[in-house]
């Protein structure tokens, strides 16, 4: 899975540099949480606090038709919650409609490989799905603002979270997916 990962992150950004139409560096500030999906008995027992969420990386623009345009990134970010940091690569894979000169709605899917995880016993899958809605405002030539929200669509835990009851037997299962909201600064450097 890995291989397959950075193959593909190698064939896009080669895609995106072969057509060089907008290459730009990227860092966003935001927050992060894990939503738990299912239905515990004991729904006190399991909850995240939200976590102060980054991401560094580039990213390539290409333009398919007069205001359609592709968009691949490269990051490195933090998603997960308080309780549970985790550190992925991510590969955004967007589309972007230009709305106005200055304002660009995006969405698209976000395949994400894990680095790292502050608690590795629970068992969190290496790749994750999520789906990106957003949208970016030129504030000068070089510089646009972005704000998007990343959704997980993939359960994120090898195994189901067992959940006790006030007895301490299982009561019920969970399942868990990352959530973000993001605020970004992005750098143009072509164009």
């Amino acid at each position: 899975m890995k291989k397959t990962f950075l193959m593909l992150s190698g064939m896009c950004l080669c895609t995106v540099a072969i057509a060089q139409t907008e290459l730009g560096l990227k860092a966003s500030i935001g927050t992060s949480n894990l939503a738990i999906i299912g239905e515990p008995v004991n729904n006190d027992f399991v909850t995240f606090d939200p976590a102060l969420a980054y991401q560094l990386g580039g990213y390539g623009t290409v333009a398919l038709k007069d205001k359609l345009l592709a968009r691949t990134e490269i990051l490195f970010n933090s998603k997960g919650a308080e309780e549970q940091r985790l550190h992925y690569v991510s590969l955004p894979l967007l589309l972007q409609y230009k709305l106005l000169e200055y304002l660009r709605l995006e969405a698209g899917p976000e395949l994400s490989y894990l680095l790292y995880a502050k608690n590795p016993a629970i068992g969190f899958k290496s790749f994750d799905v999520g789906m990106d809605l957003g949208a970016n405002l030129a504030i000068s030539p070089k510089l646009m603002l972005g704000l998007r929200y990343c959704i997980g669509i993939i359960e994120m835990l090898e195994v189901d979270m067992q959940i006790p009851n006030d007895q301490g037997t299982p009561a019920g299962t969970i399942q868990l997916q990352n959530r973000a909201l993001q605020l970004s600064m992005n750098y143009r450097l072509t164009r």
